[in-house]
């Protein structure tokens, strides 16, 4: 995998999507993925070219050119955007699927099914993965309501 140094890159936007240029090359129509989204989300991020193929691996963001930062953080923030739980409202476990009823910070009621293999902890933030490969966070989990922390017990 080819490493870009970022004092090399330049990033913009098209009418046909984000293109890349690096060290002086032909620019490339990308779009960048985070490799590490919740563990380290300025870090590791990949280009892919429209064949699916990895153009190249950027370490860390940090030493960007403001403009390329500002449009890179823009469309990774829209892409990696995880709806908190603040409430688990209902849960019926089947077959070691929980249908989950729950409501996010965006004041909307969310309806989804996740198995156990779907939980992922980062100290005390869990992230839930429902069917859809959609993520819901859990913040704190030890700031839920009693009826939450009841029903994410029976879960996990």
């Amino acid at each position: 995998m080819k490493f870009l140094r970022p004092e090399n890159i330049k990033i913009r936007e098209t009418s046909r999507g984000l293109e890349l240029t690096h060290a002086g090359l032909p620019a490339v129509r990308v779009r960048p993925v985070k490799a590490f989204p919740m563990k380290e989300p300025g870090k590791y991020i990949g280009f892919i070219d429209e064949s699916g193929k990895v153009v190249g691996m950027l370490e860390d963001t940090g030493g960007l050119d403001p403009e390329t930062g500002t449009l890179l953080e823009q469309k990774l923030s829209g892409q990696y955007r995880f709806p908190d739980i603040c409430r688990i409202l209902s849960m019926n476990m089947r077959f070691g699927i929980a249908e989950m009823k729950v409501e996010t910070d965006e004041n909307e009621v969310a309806e989804f099914s996740a198995a156990r293999d779907d939980i992922r902890w980062f100290g005390k933030q869990l992230f839930i993965r429902d069917a859809d490969g959609k993520y819901y966070r859990i913040e704190d989990y030890r700031n839920l309501d009693r009826k939450s922390m009841i029903l994410l017990e029976r879960f996990i």
